[in-house]
């Protein structure tokens, strides 16, 4: 299982797709994300979904390899 970290920091709450499932996001909010099919695409989308708006996608997945 892969553990993304998200830190989003953000007016409104805000409803993001990673690989098809749904993450509401709330202000100053980390959301623990569990998924055993994680790839790289997952992280650009986030990444650019927020881009602009303080944010920190965290892929801690990779510190287990």
């Amino acid at each position: 299982m892969a553990n993304l970290y998200v830190c989003y920091m953000s007016i409104f709450p805000e409803l993001i797709y990673v690989s098809r499932y749904p993450i509401l996001i709330f202000n100053w909010s980390i959301v623990l994300f569990l998924s055993s099919s994680y790839i790289k695409n997952d992280l650009f989308l986030i990444e650019s979904r927020v881009k602009g708006r303080e944010a920190v996608a965290l892929p801690s997945f990779y510190l287990l390899y």
